[in-house]
């Protein structure tokens, strides 16, 4: 031993616990650097999406601010051509158009048509008695709503009144009476059709047929109101009259 001369090229010894411990630290650090540099890189690619987002949202709002000041714009927008016609074609875009409405009143039927479409059509026998109403949309001549009010009955005038002073100014009301519907209609509910535009209400009398169209809170030039008289049973009439209405969309 005395002899022995350690070899200076050999390479050191470690234990072979402690080797792999080393080498799976080691693989356990890179794995770490890289998850967290992929987390990095994927949240840094939803920040520029959400910049580009607001970036493109504001300039459409501004763009769209711009055009809705300038009226050559707002033409471009509405699908006119630009330059000297710009003017005149929105004014041919916003041309009135017609609103064609059909209505009949008689004892054992009610019809509404709107545009040719059939909104209110009613030829059950003895039922649905009393005023049939449908609210139209003044632009686009859509149903609103429907409802019928049996004024034969008690009470159902102060329904009636209710209902008609929730309706929104400007649209359109079509009113008919199938069978009867004079006999509980009281003084208030009459003044109220009256003041809107109806001159023939106050003369209603019993199984008269009656129609009444009008444009809630609108001009004389939106009214028609129609009475025919059948005083009896037999002898009921039928009214049915094309009115049209001038509509601007």
């Amino acid at each position: 031993m005395d002899n022995w001369i350690p070899n200076t090229n050999a390479k050191p010894f470690i234990p072979k616990r402690l080797r792999n411990s080393t080498k799976s630290t080691s693989s356990g650090i890179t794995e770490f650097s890289k998850r967290k540099c992929i987390s990095k890189i994927f949240q840094g690619g939803i920040v520029v999406v959400l910049i580009v987002t607001i970036v493109i949202n504001i300039t459409f709002i501004l763009e769209t601010s711009r055009k809705m000041n300038d009226p050559q714009k707002m033409d471009e927008v509405n699908g006119g051509s630009t330059g000297k016609e710009g003017r005149g074609n929105v004014v041919e875009m916003t041309k009135p158009k017609f609103l064609s409405v059909v209505v009949q009143s008689s004892k054992t039927s009610v019809v509404v048509k709107v545009d040719e479409t059939v909104i209110i059509q009613d030829e059950e026998f003895e039922k649905n008695r009393g005023i049939h109403i449908a609210v139209l949309n003044q632009a686009t001549g859509s149903v609103m709503s429907k409802n019928i009010f049996d004024t034969y009955s008690q009470h159902e005038d102060e329904a009636l009144l209710s209902y008609l002073k929730k309706i929104s100014n400007g649209r359109i009301i079509v009113f008919t009476i199938k069978d009867e519907a004079s006999f509980h209609l009281k003084s208030e509910a009459r003044q109220y059709l009256k003041e809107m535009g109806s001159e023939k209400i106050e003369n209603l009398a019993f199984r008269d047929t009656w129609a009444f169209i009008v444009k809630k809170g609108g001009k004389t030039n939106y009214k028609v109101c129609m009475l025919a008289y059948a005083p009896g049973v037999c002898r009921t009439a039928n009214i049915e009259s094309d009115v049209v209405f001038h509509r601007s969309v």
